[in-house]
């Protein structure tokens, strides 16, 4: 058990790479955004949300490091 708790509160990329990182996603999902319109993405249907839904696991990654 105490090795679970030293895992979670371990930190294993410095904060200001991780800050770095998420503010680039999150600039870059904006751009996204704003560059394919807004009626593209209420045109949404369940395969695109679905496809949505891997990517935000990819950026997950992209965020914390692994």
């Amino acid at each position: 058990m105490e090795t679970i708790w030293s895992d979670l509160m371990a930190i294993q990329i410095p904060a200001a790479e991780k800050f770095l990182r998420t503010v680039l996603v999150y600039l870059g999902l904006l751009l996204l955004i704003r560059f394919l319109g807004r009626r593209i993405i209420a045109q949404m249907n369940s395969l695109d949300l679905v496809v949505v839904l891997l990517l935000s696991n990819v950026v997950q990654n992209a965020i914390i490091g692994s």
